[in-house]
């Protein structure tokens, strides 16, 4: 007969009626003549027997049952009436809905059969049942088989299942071929090759990349590059492949297509070498549908030939089928592989996949196969401050000036800023975005004499030698002072790369000392020549320096002051004290003087000479004890 859906054979048939269905009940097609343990009557007033060969249209067998009892419905068990059949042993699982179906013909009698499916738990104890499955229709044509399906859920506890296939009363009903349609899961789609594009490469300054190829034509390409050399092994060929993106037909990038890979070469010989210098990264975008390890090697064959190659083996998981797979190779892998490849003279390149412990022979297609680098960009340097140097503080009257941009003080006489016998370029030097302060500027510095001669410093009542200095390229610094009284002394003090750093005003403060124990000679009340040093080796020499607030000081120690003239009259507390330049001087009172709570009252700037205090009294006023503190 012909069925109106497709299942697959019944258990004893040898082939399939349909790959879409598999997992039919024991002896469902009734193959094995006969009452066999499969299918017994288990119950009264009916007449069971199988009709074997083949009668009536329908191949193997079928089973009939006559019904001539008082009972509308009674049947037979699958399995014997005993243990439920097991739901897993025919390829069902609990919790779904299958389409179940049987062949049936009406041979007397106007009702028409069906069947019912019980359900048991793992304890064969009843899970349920689908209750009456049967056409909707009576009268059906007796002189045909039909087909019908019915859908069921099996209840999540189920673990097996007994049919009961079911008649009316007084009527013969042929049945064959139950069983469960088994939905056929599609197998996954496997495509052999790209349907995207591979990513398009960043943008990059044109001296940051050597291009090989890019399919975007973001990069411009080198020149002279032969892609399928060949001597290459890959069996399946090879040539460019253009992507196309569906639905559309549009190939929208062509890469590089390699089939059955063991290895393949790309050549670009002399005069179409490459030469890597300033790169430190190789980039390759590869897709394959069924590889899982690959390696690039490099070759350079000025003098004598030399490959270092770098394998992404399946251990490491990188390799992957059917995406695109961006690698980032650093340049030192290769030639840590082999130390002596030429990276500024390399003229192959080659792709492999022979390495052994994975997938062998696979086809790879590529795209944006280039060198680039990948340094940090750091920030614009500036080779010249754009900030003054801090402006000083002291008194005047404590400092000796060379030289400051801010005319904080009055400068003595210098002869010249940079010597004839210098080793150095000297020029003045404006920072615009601070004041438009003018610094001395000391570039190729080796060494660079300062003459002050008419007359010469007196630095001797100073205690400290202060300099203000940036540099962009330097990490150290001398300083020489020269004493002409009785004759040339001089010392040099070296300042290393813990105190100078490039790109930030550092301020040096030398004490004379330091001059005076190096030479004790030195007269500080003759000095004619200071002297910038850059050519201490241990560091950058030569460097440029920007030079400000170049002056003598010292810091003047306050004497215990005298309160003078103290009186108390007119409504106001009077007294003086001498007083020293750099000194503030503060008026105090105290209610109390144990314990003593000092009060701020009136505050003098020391001049030198004598200040003049007075404050308000009044009776009852909560200051009744002075002092004059200097701070």
């Amino acid at each position: 007969m012909i069925k109106s859906i497709t299942l697959c054979a019944l258990l004893g048939v040898a082939t399939c009626a349909s790959a879409d269905t598999t997992n039919l009940f024991p002896n469902g097609n009734f193959s094995v003549a006969g009452p066999t343990a499969d299918w017994v009557e288990v119950n009264c007033c009916g007449n069971f027997s199988y009709t074997y060969p083949a009668t009536g249209g329908n191949p193997g067998g079928y089973a009939t049952m006559n019904n001539a009892g008082p009972l509308d419905y009674f049947g037979i068990w699958v399995n014997g009436d005993t243990t439920p059949l097991p739901i897993a042993s025919s390829g069902l699982t609990a919790g779904l809905t299958y389409t179940f179906v049987q062949d049936m013909k009406i041979i007397s009698g106007a009702n028409v059969g069906g069947f019912k499916i019980d359900w048991f738990d793992g304890a064969n104890a009843g899970a349920g049942s689908t209750g009456d499955l049967r056409p909707s229709t009576n009268g059906h044509n007796t002189a045909n088989w039909e087909t019908y399906s019915f859908s069921a859920t099996i209840p999540a506890a189920a673990v097996g299942m007994k049919i009961v296939p079911l008649w009316g009363q007084l009527s013969e009903v042929a049945f064959d071929n139950i069983g469960v349609v088994i939905p056929t899961i599609p197998p996954p789609v496997v495509i052999n090759y790209p349907t995207n594009n591979a990513p398009t490469p960043p943008a990059r300054a044109p001296s940051a990349v050597r291009s090989m190829y890019n399919s975007s034509g973001t990069y411009t390409d080198h020149a002279g590059i032969g892609w399928y050399a060949g001597w290459s092994g890959n069996a399946g060929g090879n040539g460019d492949y253009g992507i196309t993106n569906p639905p559309s037909s549009t190939v929208t990038s062509t890469v590089k297509k390699y089939l059955g890979l063991n290895y393949a070469g790309v050549e670009f010989y002399n005069p179409n070498q490459i030469d890597t210098t300033g790169m430190n990264t190789l980039h390759v975008d590869i897709w394959t549908p069924n590889a899982n390890q690959f390696g690039i090697q490099l070759v350079s064959l000025a003098g004598g030939t030399q490959a270092g190659q770098v394998n992404f083996l399946p251990a490491g998981g990188v390799i992957t089928s059917n995406s695109w797979i961006s690698l980032n190779i650093p340049l030192s892998q290769f030639t840590t592989a082999n130390p002596n490849l030429i990276l500024t003279n390399l003229e192959q390149l080659l792709w492999i996949d022979n390495m052994g412990g994975g997938v062998q022979n696979g086809n790879f297609y590529i795209d944006n196969v280039y060198f680039y680098s990948n340094a940090v960009v750091q920030p614009p340097v500036a080779n010249y401050p754009t900030n003054a140097a801090p402006t000083p503080t002291h008194l005047a009257a404590n400092v000796v000036s060379l030289y400051n941009s801010a005319s904080n003080y009055t400068t003595v006489p210098i002869d010249t800023w940079l010597t004839g016998w210098s080793s150095a370029a000297y020029s003045d030097y404006t920072i615009t975005n601070a004041g438009n302060r003018v610094v001395k500027r000391y570039s190729a510095l080796n060494f660079a004499g300062v003459e002050f001669f008419n007359p010469k410093i007196n630095a001797s009542g100073m205690s400290t030698f202060h300099i203000d200095l940036w540099t962009p390229n330097a990490d150290k610094f001398s300083v020489k002072l020269v004493s002409f009284n009785p004759g040339g002394q001089e010392y040099e003090v070296v300042f290393t790369n813990n105190v100078i750093v490039s790109n930030n005003w550092v301020s040096l403060d030398i004490p004379i000392s330091t001059f005076t124990t190096g030479q004790p000679a030195m007269d500080f009340s003759q000095l004619g020549q200071l002297l910038f040093i850059n050519n201490n080796p241990g560091g950058p020499q030569f460097g440029t320096f920007f030079i400000d607030n170049v002056y003598f000081y010292t810091v003047p120690v306050a004497t215990q002051p005298t309160i003078l003239s103290p009186a108390a009259g007119g409504g106001n507390f009077t007294a003086q004290s001498a007083s020293q330049l750099g000194f503030n001087y503060v008026l105090q009172g105290t209610p109390v003087l144990a314990p003593a709570t000092w009060t701020n009252l009136q505050t003098n700037a020391g001049t030198g000479g004598t200040l003049n205090f007075s404050v308000p009294i009044a009776p009852g006023s909560p200051q009744r004890f002075f002092r004059i503190n200097v701070q």
